[in-house]
């Protein structure tokens, strides 16, 4: 799993260990996003974190993944949809 993290939230994530295999690689100069990347064997638990983050983390790979957190965002908005 790639993510790029918000510059934002860098600092969250460089001082947590969300996963064993987390690994932070830096993207660009000092105060900007990064990708940070995890090997697991499913995608449930790190699709609980990524939702967790809400648009401070973007899913890079897989796209599986990606489609997933979208789908789940865009029935949430549908919930609060004021034409309702």
């Amino acid at each position: 799993v790639r993510l790029r993290v918000a510059p934002d939230v860098v600092p969250y994530f460089r001082s947590k260990q969300y996963h064993g295999t987390q690994q932070i690689h830096e993207e660009a100069a000092e105060g900007a996003a990064v990708v940070v990347s995890y090997e697991v064997e499913g995608l449930r638990e790190i699709a609980s974190m990524v939702r967790g983050w809400g648009p401070q983390v973007t899913v890079l790979e897989p796209p599986a993944l990606a489609e997933k957190i979208a789908e789940e965002a865009r029935a949430v908005a549908a919930q609060y949809d004021t034409d309702c």
